[in-house]
């Protein structure tokens, strides 16, 4: 499913499993790729989140208050699902690099998603957090 996607890409998918899954989530939403973005940490979106002065723990924080905990513990058997929205996120995402003439996807285009996907906590928590959106997206495209 993500031969598209560059090695940093990947890791931001699998390092949004491993949000899901410590947040006890029973699927990955467009907050748990945010948090893999700024856990993989060394791509061009991680970069980009920095130059615009966007705290890790703030973000952490700002997804703590917006998620519901669970009721029970969840327990997990395989690969957890992507949401709605963060599935319309990745697609986004192919939608932004297509648009580039980009033949993968890179972590960048996977922050253009989670910009694009206004109904996702992702997108709530980048409003809250960054000043001045119109020029955060201009710079990751």
């Amino acid at each position: 499913m993500f031969d598209k996607y560059t090695e940093g890409a990947r890791k931001v998918m699998s390092l949004a499993r491993q949000e899901a899954q410590q947040y006890g989530s029973e699927f990955i939403g467009t907050e748990h790729l945010l948090l893999g973005i700024l856990a993989e940490g060394g791509g061009d979106a991680a970069k980009i989140l920095k130059r615009f002065e966007v705290d890790p723990k703030v973000v952490r924080q700002e997804v703590g208050k917006l998620l519901t905990p669970p009721t029970s513990p969840t327990v997990t058997l395989g690969q957890l699902p992507f949401s709605p929205r963060a599935k319309n996120a990745l697609a986004l995402a192919e939608k932004a690099a297509n648009a580039d003439g980009l033949k993968v996807i890179d972590t960048g285009n996977l922050l253009v998603g989670l910009l694009d996907e206004s109904e996702g906590i992702a997108h709530q928590v980048l409003s809250n957090l960054v000043s001045d959106l119109p020029a955060f997206r201009r710079e990751l495209l």
